[in-house]
């Protein structure tokens, strides 16, 4: 009886439990349905919803539609249209807006945003709730298009004004710089010229599309809008062109013209007269040589004016003559052209564009001699006719026919001279010269005569100088007798006279001759 009272008990006591555990299932699949339930109305309600609503994160143009229904939508649009302008933004901060009244712009917006609001909504899916639904519409348009063009025609974007200027592009080009001592290619300049056809076109496709706004300087939106460079900073010429004017511009060429004083055709001075063309540098020889000229100018005493004390004290002028510094110009010129052509190390030319150093300068400097036609006693920086021999020359004055020696800036001799006959082809020259050889005999020769003379110095490359003249009435001289018994064009000297002069003359001293 108590082993069947305890399998009672256990069979009790097992309904129990199971009929504990059968409840809890049951509210679990209770609850579980009610979230399916409750989770199926929620994405049946937000089909249901956006199927007659525009999904989020949805814009027309640059109105936002998200959540509108597709009849607010309509009436939104509308509203857009109905006061429609469209905003042009250009190059330079152009600007241009055009507003639909100016225009006539109407827009039949309905079907457009109808034929939209059906493509959003053609097939369904949850993912779409999730990502940007951004749309355009094709509404409708019409507007005057003459009433367009005499507005784009008459655009400050398009033909400039005081406000807003217009540019047209600039090529790129191959230039030498002064900031940098060499050739660079300089950056070609875009401007801001619009093509006005594309730009027409342009705007016509927006105002067809309703499009509000429009970027024209976006290059990648827009790429051919702009008249553009022919040539670019990439275009390989250009950088061939820099190569070979750097190879011949990148050079000193210099001259030590006196002590402590240089000049230099610079890399500069050489860029002016390089002109590029097929592949080559070709230089302007006129240019070069004009460039000479100056420097042989800048140094030319010869034939200048001077001051010179004369024997009576006073200072006097004089202008004239070949005493003087002067530049042999023709060999200069070779020298120049010598000095530019010379070929120089690239890798020595590279060297001075990156580090721009005395080190760098003076590889690439050519050296030359300066070639003179003409020389003189001294160099004075501050005063170049200061070139002569103070206190040491000699002065003929052929009005009173007197020659007087100076030594210490003092007169140390003087005596009568008999000068040429004034009349054409012997009348002795005027102006500064310098003694340029002695010889005890010499025969001075004519169209019409040979003559043996004592004691000669030579005064001009032309014949003119001192000599002994002892055929000439010398007891009987006078200031005067030039003019009936004057020389060829020499100075005429009495005997004793002409050995004292060619005793007291030196090479190279100073002859001031003058009336």
């Amino acid at each position: 009886m108590e082993e069947i009272m305890k399998n009672a008990n256990k069979q009790k006591n097992s309904i129990s439990g199971n009929n504990t555990s059968g409840l809890g299932r049951k509210i679990a699949l209770i609850a579980v349905a009610a979230v399916v339930v409750i989770a199926a109305a929620v994405f049946i309600g937000i089909r249901v919803y956006y199927g007659s609503h525009w999904y989020p994160d949805t814009k027309i143009g640059d109105k936002d539609v998200s959540g509108m229904t597709l009849s607010e939508s309509v009436k939104a649009m509308e509203k857009v249209y109905g006061s429609y302008q469209l905003d042009i933004k250009g190059r330079k901060d152009g600007k241009l807006t055009i507003n639909g009244d100016d225009i006539d712009y109407k827009v039949g917006v309905e079907d457009a945003v109808k034929k939209a609001f059906e493509q959003q909504h053609d097939k369904f899916s949850y993912s779409n709730l999730f990502k940007n639904n951004d749309t355009k519409i094709e509404p409708k348009v019409s507007y005057d298009e003459n009433e367009v063009d005499s507005i784009l025609s008459s655009a400050s974007i398009v033909k400039g004004d005081s406000s807003y200027k217009v540019t047209a592009p600039v090529d790129a080009k191959a230039v030498y710089s002064k900031k940098k001592n060499s050739y660079q290619v300089v950056k070609e300049d875009v401007g801001n010229t619009l093509d006005k056809d594309k730009f027409s076109e342009t705007v016509k496709t927006a105002l067809d599309n309703g499009e509000t706004s429009i970027d024209v300087s976006d290059e990648k939106k827009y790429p051919d809008i702009y008249e553009k460079p022919a040539l670019t900073s990439k275009d390989k010429e250009l950088r061939r062109e820099v190569n070979v004017c750097n190879a011949t511009a990148l050079r000193w060429v210099t001259w030590t013209i006196h002590k402590g004083v240089q000049e230099s055709a610079t890399p500069e001075d050489i860029s002016k007269w390089i002109t590029y063309n097929n592949g080559k540098a070709v230089l302007d020889n006129q240019a070069m040589r004009d460039w000479m000229e100056k420097l042989c100018l800048k140094y030319k005493t010869l034939g200048g004016t001077r001051k010179f004390k004369s024997h009576t004290g006073k200072m006097m002028r004089l202008s004239g003559g070949d005493y003087g510094w002067q530049l042999d110009y023709e060999k200069m010129c070779a020298q120049l052209k010598a000095g530019v052509t010379k070929k120089i190390s690239r890798k020595l030319q590279n060297d001075y564009i990156n580090n721009q150093d005395e080190t760098a300068k003076k590889a690439i400097t050519v050296t030359q001699k300066p070639e003179w036609l003409g020389t003189a006693y001294r160099y004075d920086p501050k005063n170049k006719m200061n070139d002569w021999n103070k206190n040491s020359y000699i002065e003929a004055d052929l009005g009173s026919q007197m020659v007087y020696v100076f030594k210490n800036g003092k007169v140390i001799y003087s005596c009568a001279t008999i000068s040429g006959r004034p009349v054409p082809g012997r009348k002795t020259t005027t102006g500064m010269f310098f003694i340029k050889d002695h010889a005890r005999h010499r025969v001075l020769t004519g169209d019409n005569y040979a003559t043996p003379v004592a004691n000669w110095v030579r005064i001009t490359w032309t014949g003119t100088g001192f000599h002994q003249a002892e055929w000439q009435p010398w007891g009987s001289w006078s200031p005067s007798l030039y003019k009936v018994r004057g020389s060829h064009g020499c100075l005429n000297l009495s005997p004793s006279s002409a050995a004292r002069i060619y005793e007291l003359t030196k090479y190279k001293q100073m002859v001031f001759m003058h009336y």
